[in-house]
């Protein structure tokens, strides 16, 4: 089965918005202040009703992951229970999402760069060792001195 991305407007999907939200109120990723940033998010559900339902099942996925989470911080803890933040998954999602998204847009760049190139074969030429023949050089000495003698030719005129 492929994998299916949703694109709510500019939102690739809910950790997208998450994303979006948490850059907005310019808060830490692994500091969310799962609050603020639920009630952000509900608002934005309850704005886009005339959504597809199997699209936002996903966004409505995510927003009961956030109530979750909450509800889990507002309970009282035990004190020789090791503490562990209820955020801490979720901030490491968005966290690999921001820097996937952040390679992404270098890769954007470059490709906008460097797309319109072709690469081209080199134009070296390989010695043809095929035909090979022993010359005495007797033969090839009177050979050399009229070369010699040509150049000599062609640098007086």
């Amino acid at each position: 089965m492929e994998a299916i991305t949703y694109r709510l407007d500019q939102f690739e999907g809910p950790l997208d918005l998450l994303l979006n939200l948490i850059s907005k109120n310019k808060v830490s990723i692994a500091d969310i202040p799962i609050a603020v940033i639920c009630d952000q998010y509900m608002e934005y559900i309850v704005e886009a009703k005339e959504l597809n339902m199997d699209i936002a099942s996903e966004f409505i996925v995510m927003a009961s992951e956030l109530i979750l989470i909450k509800s889990k911080m507002l309970l009282p803890r035990e004190e020789d229970e090791p503490e562990e933040d209820p955020r801490a998954k979720l901030a490491d999602a968005l966290a690999r999402l921001e820097a996937a998204k952040s390679v992404a847009g270098e890769l954007g760049k470059r490709y906008a760069q460097y797309s319109g190139r072709m690469a081209k074969d080199s134009e070296d030429i390989s010695p043809d060792k095929t035909f090979v023949k022993d010359y005495d050089a007797a033969v090839l000495v009177p050979a050399m001195r009229r070369v010699l003698a040509e150049y000599r030719d062609t640098e007086a005129i």
